[in-house]
């Protein structure tokens, strides 16, 4: 790996060791930051984003039809958390 070469840790519903479900995205950001950030993380989602309005994002439409693909990137405690509506948290 170069010097200029960040790595990345990818967190899904299928990789991690709590119970997420497919929708909670909110979720799934929260167990990302601990696990990277341990100690670090803020006590509530709410100090970063509001974890309701993450999950409706990307969420399918009242019709049912999916929504256009997307991300939200946060930057938190010296990393970057990138949601992606493919239900999954990259880490750098």
């Amino acid at each position: 790996m170069s010097k200029n070469a960040t790595s990345q840790t990818v967190y899904s519903p299928t990789s991690v060791d709590a119970p997420i479900g497919s929708s909670d995205l909110s979720e799934l950001l929260v167990y990302a930051m601990e696990e990277t950030l341990g100690s670090d993380a803020p006590r509530t989602l709410y100090e970063v984003i509001d974890p309701d309005a993450l999950d409706a994002l990307f969420a399918p439409r009242y019709n049912g039809e999916p929504r256009e693909p997307g991300t939200v990137i946060l930057d938190y405690g010296g990393r970057t958390f990138i949601v992606e509506s493919t239900g999954s948290v990259l880490v750098e």
